[in-house]
């Protein structure tokens, strides 16, 4: 009795695992790239989120005292504190993805006069502060009157 054998040969066992090999070479910096825009977008976000904050929370005087941004790259996280970034009496700390950096001019700390909510230094142009990662980078701005503003260069 003759009985006929199925399944695959090893050329097409090889075919289907080079061509599965192709398609992950292909998609796997695509997929990096999208992960990396993510997460610069949502530490964007948050960080403007953060300055809003942290300017809401010095023009009311919570808590009695003034509010500052304080950013640290080493440790990749930006913390809303009160009082000051060495010592502060409250504090929020979030942490941003490792692969992000965060520039600023004229410094990392941001702080801000009670009631008024204007920068607390002197500054001639706006504030910035710059987070970039992957080629990609975002600005937001803080002009002397207090107005933070988002822009996006690449």
């Amino acid at each position: 009795m003759n009985r006929l054998k199925s399944g695959f040969t090893l050329i097409e066992v090889s075919l289907v695992i080079v061509l599965i090999a192709i398609i992950i070479a292909i998609t796997t910096p695509l997929a990096i790239d999208a992960v990396t825009k993510a997460d610069l977008n949502s530490a964007y976000e948050s960080l403007y989120g953060a300055l809003l904050r942290a300017q809401k929370l010095s023009r009311i005087q919570d808590r009695g005292q003034q509010w500052l941004l304080c950013i640290d790259n080493t440790s990749k996280t930006y913390t809303i504190a009160a009082g000051s970034c060495s010592s502060p009496v409250y504090k929020e700390i979030v942490q941003f993805a490792s692969h992000i950096t965060i520039t600023a001019s004229p410094s990392l700390n941001v702080s801000f006069y009670p009631i008024t909510g204007k920068p607390q230094y002197n500054i001639n142009s706006a504030f910035s502060i710059t987070l970039s990662s992957g080629g990609s980078s975002k600005v937001i701005n803080i002009n002397e009157a207090g107005v933070v503003n988002k822009n996006i260069t690449n």
